[in-house]
């Protein structure tokens, strides 16, 4: 059952987001990067209002790592505890399975005391880095509706929500990690998992609901899971921003002419043409101007390769 929301700030459950809560579908960052990188097809396969056979897939091994987000945000309310020391029993499955029917997440003991300490270990770091604990007095899980072009509506969950929302600067998304946190290893990762598509989109909703504000931030919030649990704070910069909002508008103008006529087409029915990536032209290049360097010095490589393979062997060791 859809919430028929209208363009604006909502408090509403993370299930009702995510089933999509407006008048009409709406795009999300997460539609959007699909459709940019691959279909619209595979978008329509992803959205629950356009597809009836559409479920929500749950994997156990992130529900750590999403119980430690929840607690970072202040959003404990959907966590429950089973007291068991597995899953493995049949009473522990069930209980699993109850919790995520109702929008939970399910955790043994020794689970929640992992999320516990990593929570905790956030506010701390933050309260020694340069931006301050920006999270300190904010709200969790805000939906913001937006009319990004007449009739198209998008919809964002903040991940945090600021007091003063017309003036606050620092507003962004947290991310849990097994891999690294460091900032020299997060753009790949968070470029390849359409992050900077997800910062300029969500940019533009709190431009919608709130005016612009030239030194607001879009900033991400990495937290390994791993002890010392260690954060790092990065953003895309001006250059990736731009890049992001190009595929942005790419995207939502095929939204929104699939949208209007109904049909979701796949990939390309014509034959593409692959072309090799610089980086293996190169490759082959240098192999190349070695081999001239090599013959240019009476190296022969092949020569050399089957003398050794035809090299008698010492088996005077052999019993």
């Amino acid at each position: 059952m859809t919430l028929d929301l209208e363009p604006g700030v909502h408090r509403i459950d993370e299930a009702d987001y995510h089933a999509d809560p407006c008048k009409t579908p709406s795009a999300s960052s997460s539609l959007l990067k699909i459709i940019s990188s691959q279909s619209p097809q595979h978008a329509w396969m992803a959205h629950p209002r356009l597809n009836p056979a559409y479920e929500e897939q749950r994997e156990g091994k992130f529900d750590v790592g999403s119980a430690a987000h929840a607690m970072i945000l202040g959003d404990v309310a959907r966590i429950e505890v089973v007291n068991e020391d597995s899953w493995r029993k049949a009473v522990a499955k069930d209980a699993k399975e109850r919790i995520y029917a109702a929008g939970g997440i399910p955790l043994l003991t020794k689970q929640f005391d992992e999320a516990s300490e990593m929570a905790a270990a956030v506010p701390v770091q933050l309260s020694q880095h340069d931006l301050g604990n920006f999270l300190a007095g904010t709200e969790p899980q805000v939906t913001i509706v937006f009319e990004e072009d007449p009739g198209l509506l998008g919809r964002v969950l903040l991940d945090w929500h600021c007091p003063e929302p017309e003036t606050a600067v620092i507003w962004g998304d947290l991310k849990t990690t097994t891999d690294t946190a460091n900032p020299a290893g997060v753009y790949r990762r968070l470029a390849g998992t359409g992050a900077d598509m997800q910062a300029a989109w969500y940019l533009r909703a709190l431009t919608a609901a709130y005016g612009p504000n030239p030194d607001r931030r879009f900033v991400f919030l990495m937290v390994e899971t791993t002890p010392p649990y260690a954060l790092s704070v990065v953003e895309f910069s001006s250059t990736a921003m731009h890049i992001a909002n190009r595929k942005l508008d790419l995207a939502l103008r095929l939204w929104q002419k699939c949208l209007k006529a109904d049909q979701w087409p796949g990939y390309t029915r014509r034959v593409v043409e692959l072309e090799p990536p610089p980086w293996e032209i190169s490759a082959m290049e240098e192999r190349e101007e070695q081999r001239n360097a090599d013959r240019k010095d009476g190296i022969d490589e092949m020569r050399d390769r089957m003398l050794a393979w035809q090299a008698p062997q010492d088996l005077s060791g052999a019993v």
